[in-house]
């Protein structure tokens, strides 16, 4: 299917001076591609990347009409700007292990960041190409931190595991609905829909510049281990040639790895602390594995999960103002605040959810519970639309506010090893977003093909349906 390997091997040791230094080697973790450091400053450096992975949908999908009528643009091409983020996030986020191996995670997600505020702030500044190439652009890097970002957290909170996904998926949730609720307002207040997306550009670069200093605090971790990286890398068949080598080229830093090594070790207890099967889990971390995901079941109902819910919540960032207008009655600025309150409900479901369900064998019932309620939202919004609108949003939000940090906690409750947890997030993302953008373009497409929006709503209610069976089944207490 690609050529790209859904496995990221993890060599699991150390050099030998720098065991000696800090205590026995353990399994599963010692490259370079993540290894970071925990601190405060970088949860806050997570936290704004996470404000910064939704505006670029939700800003433009709260003036979307007014986008459409400015360039006279065709349905075509409406239904494909609003494809165009999971397009990106399918194709971009299969080199973010690559990129992540070769330079680190944290300097991969500064870059991106420096991207993303570069196609927000130039997409606006010409016609229909420049928009749909800034978009590209945008949505490219915001693919490539929705990889690492996981990745990173599992890393550097081992401990802290589901408090931090819980916050991240917070500030995910909360990016969005702001960008939701005040673009609207401010197209009105600066007087054009260009400056009002275009502003979102600022809170990119107060991300970038706090990212680049929490970086730089953890950047003796990443370039002690990527300089272990390399010499393994260039003598893989001599282990103690490889040791020697090792000591001398972090001789300088011999403090900051023993760090590392002491956080190795508790990512390793706090991996096996969730592990029915300690034994199982420490010989698959020993041995590497190498098996392709691609082999395994488990990670295809993770991927059909996330790609659904994906689905889903890309449809509703794209369209609902669109759709409420139509079919409820809603006023412009009334449906940019109503996609905004949608996205606000998601922020507590995303701080509660993660840290209750790691807590639990299994997350089969949240899923159906959480799926179920989503679909009431959209039965009422397909039978009952003016009945009431602010019910239907709300049920919608709850349902989606849980469904997203649900996903993103089976790719670390469903793996062993950060190696299992990258290579799961890289098929699960890279694979789910392509399978989303059939979402947003397809609802477009039918309502551009029946003038209403009736056959949208079904296609929406059809892929929660099958979104149901892959939360029972990516629930249940299995590894991939």
């Amino acid at each position: 299917m690609f050529a790209y390997s859904t496995r990221v091997t993890v060599t699991p040791t150390l050099p030998d001076d720098i065991r000696s230094a800090a205590q026995p080697a353990t399994s599963g973790r010692s490259r370079a591609a993540t290894v970071v450091g925990g601190s405060s400053l970088l949860i806050v450096g997570i936290v704004l990347a996470a404000l910064n992975l939704r505006p670029a949908v939700t800003s433009l999908a709260a003036v979307l009409a007014e986008v459409r009528d400015s360039l006279g643009v065709s349905a075509v091409w409406v239904s494909a700007v609003t494809a165009v983020p999971t397009v990106c996030f399918g194709f971009a986020g299969l080199v973010a292990p690559m990129l992540s191996r070769r330079f680190g995670p944290l300097r991969v997600v500064g870059f991106a960041l420096g991207l993303l505020g570069l196609g927000l702030a130039l997409r606006v500044l010409d016609g229909p190409a420049v928009l749909l190439g800034g978009t590209l652009a945008a949505c490219s890097s915001i693919a490539v931190a929705n990889v690492l970002i996981p990745v990173v957290v599992k890393e550097s909170f081992p401990g802290r595991l589901g408090f931090v996904m819980g916050v991240y998926s917070a500030a995910l949730s909360a990016g969005g609905a702001a960008a939701a609720a005040f673009t609207a307002p401010l197209e009105r207040w600066v007087g054009g829909w260009r400056v009002a997306v275009g502003l979102w550009a600022v809170l990119a670069v107060t991300a970038l510049v706090v990212w680049a200093v929490a970086r730089r605090r953890a950047q003796p971790l990443e370039e002690a281990a990527l300089a272990h990286d390399a010499l393994e890398q260039a003598a893989p068949g001599h282990p103690a040639a490889t040791a020697t080598a090792a000591a001398t080229a972090t001789a300088a830093t011999v403090a900051t790895a023993t760090a590392a090594a002491t956080t190795a070790t508790s990512a390793t207890a706090a991996i096996q602390a969730t592990t029915p099967d300690p034994a199982a889990a420490s010989t698959t971390a020993a041995a590497g594995s190498s098996r392709s995901l691609f082999r395994s079941p488990l990670a295809w109902a993770v991927t059909g999960f996330f790609g659904i819910q994906s689905l889903v919540a890309y449809t509703w960032m794209g369209w609902l103002p669109e759709i409420l207008r139509d079919v409820a009655g809603v006023d412009p600025t009334t449906a940019g605040v109503m996609l905004g309150a949608l996205m606000v409900i998601g922020v507590p479901a995303a701080l509660i959810i993660p840290p209750l369900v790691t807590r639990r064998r299994a997350q089969s019932g949240w899923a159906v519970a959480m799926t179920a309620t989503s679909l009431l939202g959209v039965l009422g919004l397909l039978f009952a639309p003016t009945l009431s609108p602010v019910l239907w949003v709300v049920l919608l939000g709850v349902g989606m506010g849980g469904l997203f940090p649900l996903a993103l906690t089976f790719i670390t409750l469903r793996s062993r090893t950060v190696a299992d947890t990258a290579g799961l997030s890289a098929m699960a993302q890279s694979l789910g977003y392509l399978i989303a953008a059939v979402g947003p373009f397809g609802v477009g497409m039918l309502h551009g093909w029946t003038g209403g929006w009736t056959a949208s709503l079904l296609l929406v209610l059809t892929a929660m349906t099958i979104q149901l069976l892959f939360g029972y089944l990516a629930g249940r207490p299995r590894y991939v």
